[in-house]
């Protein structure tokens, strides 16, 4: 066993160098003014997509029809940008690259898929996006989902 490392009573290591440092507020709210920007640049694009793969006399009808399918796919884009990015690059958005944030759980390693998902579904809650606001900092999105946005210069991780 190393010099920062203690053995806990029921056998696990707990890493004494561990240090995780919650991303402040102004990089909280960065983070979700570039994350909505980048989800309506991605939503823009799904729907120019969308658009060209039906044709013109299909377009009539369905467009007619579509409100609850354009829904139902902006939602479904909000929701993959989220779980891809958190979830597979590394707990990281666009938002978090840029100001060099991360979300991880409380060991300070990459959350579960369960966790991203719990994350991820989170955020459909009316409000729960300024709700990094309170103290401490923390959003509901973090706490029901047992994870931490952290600020990757001022922390000590295991990632």
């Amino acid at each position: 066993m190393e010099n920062n490392e203690t053995l806990l009573d029921d056998g696990q290591i707990l890493d004494e160098t561990l240090h995780l440092v919650h991303a402040t507020k102004g990089k909280r709210f960065l983070n979700y003014l570039i994350d909505y920007i980048s989800i309506v640049i991605f939503m823009i694009v799904g729907f120019m997509v969308y658009d060209i793969f039906l044709s013109s006399s299909q377009y009539d009808q369905i467009h007619q029809e579509s409100s609850w399918t354009e829904t139902i796919l902006a939602y479904l884009m909000f929701f993959l940008y989220y779980f891809f990015m958190e979830g597979f690059l590394k707990g990281k958005t666009i938002g978090k690259y840029l100001t060099r944030t991360r979300v991880v759980d409380y060991n300070g390693l990459q959350p579960p898929l369960k966790s991203i998902f719990i994350r991820t579904i989170s955020r459909f809650v009316p409000f729960e996006g300024l709700s990094f606001f309170g103290d401490p900092g923390r959003g509901w999105h973090d706490s029901w989902s047992e994870t931490l946005c952290i600020d990757e210069k001022e922390s000590r991780y295991h990632l």
